[in-house]
């Protein structure tokens, strides 16, 4: 089996497309990555924040029924 000029060529083409091919999906799988870790902070800060008014407004509750507030 001969590699003429013609071949190699080919050959480095394709490991030139595949080599683009794979920087663009990781490229892409990453942007996604980030979009779904800051929409997942997103939520988590939402669902952290709800915690802690909740927390405030159970000590409020608990004050005013024991006379502190």
């Amino acid at each position: 089996m001969r590699f003429d000029g013609c071949c190699w060529i080919s050959v480095l083409k394709m490991c030139y497309v595949i080599k683009i091919y794979f920087i663009f999906n990781f490229l892409y799988l990453n942007k996604i990555l980030l979009f779904l870790n800051k929409s997942f902070k997103r939520q988590t800060s939402k669902i952290i924040y709800k915690i802690k008014q909740n927390q405030s407004f159970k000590k409020i509750r608990n004050q005013k029924i024991f006379g502190k507030y």
